[in-house]
């Protein structure tokens, strides 16, 4: 997540704040229907837009 010149970076594992925070951003400026789905190579759950 970032602006201008500065970013803030770190861990997109379920429950950290950050990340929660940039996925409602997301939904918000995209107006999707987005959905969680398992990466069958890194096993996460990736936001698909």
């Amino acid at each position: 997540m970032g602006r201008n010149i500065e970013t803030v970076t770190g861990c997109t594992k379920e429950g950290i704040t950050i990340w929660h925070i940039g996925e409602v951003i997301i939904f918000e400026l995209k107006n999707s229907s987005a959905l969680r789905k398992v990466d069958p190579i890194t096993g996460f759950e990736l936001l698909e837009l």
